[in-house]
């Protein structure tokens, strides 16, 4: 019974994603658009790969 109970109000609830966290670029501002926080992440994933942030900050 209970575990009907539960399946029924899962079912009702349906998924609820988590919010997305604001990707933002070098000034702080905040990016809105999909193509914008795509290129931001490529960008931020080759720094961090190439280790220019190491350098950049020591």
């Amino acid at each position: 019974m209970q575990q009907d109970l539960y399946s029924i109000a899962k079912r009702l609830a349906g998924k609820f994603a988590k919010p997305e966290r604001p990707v933002r670029d070098k000034n702080g501002g905040v990016i809105t658009d999909d193509e914008g926080r795509k290129k931001r992440w490529i960008e931020h994933i080759q720094i961090f790969s190439t280790g220019q942030f190491l350098r950049t900050h020591k």
